[in-house]
């Protein structure tokens, strides 16, 4: 019979505690995950859907760019709302609330309870993303001193979140697939479809330009990858591919492949874009993910904001050109990084 000496007892204490911890960790991903699959299934579906079902004077529309043009702001004060709430995770049960309110004025859309609804929900979008990020980026970082790969780990907790996460935009799809193959809509022979489409149809870009006729019921959500160089050349080979691109009513399977592939690319930086923060700023995180879901928000809000005004093609070569300028900031970023822990390493 083996012999118990303090020794060996505190050892196996300090393995169960170790146990429970990172139990502890996994399970509140998983609760996390979970949570906000669950509330952006209503919401993506309800988007998806906006321009289509609230289309009187353009109802729809002019309540998701009030959504972001809150948001926006929302992100300037979020720090400020998580101190006073009081942690990450109370924030998160309180921001979904605005979630709620905004799923019940659907179910009686007018100017009157979509609008404030919208307002609403964009005010308290900047406080939720930013306790999200922080909250998961915390969680990996105490994980990650288990392990000491702080930035893999980070990379890790952002990637099952969002693969969880992400399935609410799969299931938000089957939802409007399921509305649109409800009431038929006769949207074009496919002529006018594709990077020369200037059309006035707002509602989702990519679905309005090149999905047609009966492929319009089918998108497809990709999952995490995490390699950010080949991301890069595979975003530029998706944009240039869609400007020369000419879809039609046989195209189910092409559509499903660039959909994909749209996918993958956001997925993929934004993973590595949260781990690099998230390592770089440890000591200052809410600001960081609050100018950085800001930022994110412009970018939808403008989208909205100009959907209607500009034919595809024209919105391809400013998406190019922003690629193009994001990639060098992303890599300026990434060379000063590495440059600093480099000191760091010959100064220790």
């Amino acid at each position: 019979m083996e012999k118990t000496t303090p020794k060996t007892k505190l050892l196996k204490e300090g393995s169960t505690h170790q146990s429970s911890f990172t139990k502890r960790i996994w399970k509140n991903l998983l609760v996390l995950s979970s949570a906000f699959l669950l509330n952006f299934t209503a919401f993506r579906g309800l988007q998806n859907l906006q321009s289509t079902l609230n289309s009187e004077a353009g109802l729809g529309v002019v309540s998701l760019s009030c959504v972001y043009a809150s948001m926006v702001l929302s992100c300037m004060y979020a720090p400020f709302f998580i101190h006073k709430v009081g942690s990450c995770k109370w924030t998160i049960v309180v921001c979904f609330f605005g979630h709620v309110l905004y799923t019940g004025s659907n179910f009686y859309p007018s100017w009157y309870t979509l609008m404030p609804s919208s307002v609403l929900l964009g005010a308290i979008s900047g406080p939720l993303w930013t306790a999200q990020n922080t909250y998961l980026t915390s969680s990996a970082q105490e994980y990650a001193e288990q392990h000491e790969s702080p930035e893999g780990d980070i990379a890790k907790f952002n990637g099952i979140f969002y693969l969880l996460n992400d399935l609410s935009g799969i299931i938000g799809n089957l939802i409007s697939s399921l509305v649109f193959s409800a009431r038929t809509q006769d949207i074009g022979k496919g002529e006018f479809c594709g990077a020369m489409d200037c059309g006035i149809r707002p509602e989702a870009n990519y679905s309005s330009h090149y999905v047609t006729n009966s492929s319009a019921p089918y998108k497809l959500a990709g999952f995490p990858a995490d390699d950010k160089e080949h991301a890069v050349v595979a975003n530029a080979v998706l944009l240039i591919y869609m400007l020369l691109w000419q879809p039609d009513e046989d195209s189910l399977g092409m559509i499903l492949a660039v959909s994909g592939g749209w996918a993958v690319v956001r997925t993929v930086w934004r993973i590595q874009l949260f781990a690099v923060l998230g390592t770089m700023f440890p000591s200052n995180q809410e600001a960081v993910f609050a100018n950085t879901k800001m930022a994110e928000s412009i970018g939808s809000m403008l989208v909205f904001a100009y959907s209607a005004a500009l034919c595809m093609d024209v919105k391809l070569y400013i998406y190019m050109a922003v690629l193009a300028l994001g990639t060098v900031g992303f890599g300026v970023f990434e060379c000063k990084t590495r440059n600093k822990k480099n000191q760091e390493a010959d100064t220790s």
